[in-house]
């Protein structure tokens, strides 16, 4: 299904809490796997640039999952590039890639709470890429010298670069809006009625939406869940 081009935003935060979603069902499949979870953190002790869903374990280390979205994956100026990564949002002395976005939130969590810190996406790695990406881990040796350079640039040194990379882990899902959507569906059949889900993912939404909900700094515990269920 195509996406109407003034809806592209709007399907992206959708297609965000439906991710979220489906990390809600895995933890209605392993109730002790999390102590809770939060949609578009905005907490002051929770690093900004990689807080669309944030974990927090049992054992208090930090999960950081960043989601980005494109309507159409599969045409070349939408893939997973370095100059994707890389390009300035503007054109001022403050203006930042992604990379560096990405890359300065890290530098705020502490490294005693640090748990994974995850860019995912839906677009499709380019060959520059996926020459240097290996198990979801950007391989600092194999990034072309050209874009190594820029990367220092960016980020201040060769050490900072590579100790980033050793921590970044990279998942493309290649996953549409709709086969995402029914991948949510399927899992949490397992644990309720259609309707149910139907209301889950409604209040999902207004959870990544809405201030101090449905706690106080917005965390959401498993039975959140269970009682929309």
């Amino acid at each position: 299904m195509e996406i109407k081009k003034s809806a592209i935003p709007y399907v992206g935060y959708t297609y965000q809490t439906l991710h979220g979603v489906l990390i809600l069902a895995s933890w209605l499949n392993n109730p002790t796997a999390y102590k809770r979870i939060c949609f578009e953190a905005d907490q002051d002790d929770i690093a900004q640039g990689i807080d669309d869903i944030v974990i927090e374990r049992q054992d208090d280390k930090i999960d950081y999952i960043q989601v980005k979205f494109t309507p159409s994956p599969y045409k070349e100026e939408n893939s997973f590039s370095w100059d994707w990564l890389l390009t300035k949002s503007g054109k001022t002395a403050r203006s930042r890639s992604i990379l560096k976005k990405i890359f300065d939130a890290v530098q705020e969590v502490e490294a005693e709470k640090m748990g994974d810190i995850t860019l995912l996406t839906n677009k499709i790695p380019n060959h520059e890429i996926e020459n240097c990406l290996k198990d979801g881990k950007i391989i600092y040796d194999l990034i072309d010298q050209n874009i190594q350079a820029e990367i220092k640039l960016q980020l201040g040194s060769e050490h900072l670069a590579r100790t980033f990379f050793e921590t970044l882990d990279v998942k493309d899902t290649q996953k549409n809006y709709m086969e995402l959507s029914r991948e949510v569906r399927t899992e949490l059949e397992k644990h309720s009625k259609i309707e149910d889900i139907d209301r889950l993912i409604v209040r999902a939404g207004e959870w990544a939406k809405f201030k101090n909900y449905p706690t106080e700094n917005g965390w959401i515990e498993l039975h959140h869940i269970r009682e929309v269920l």
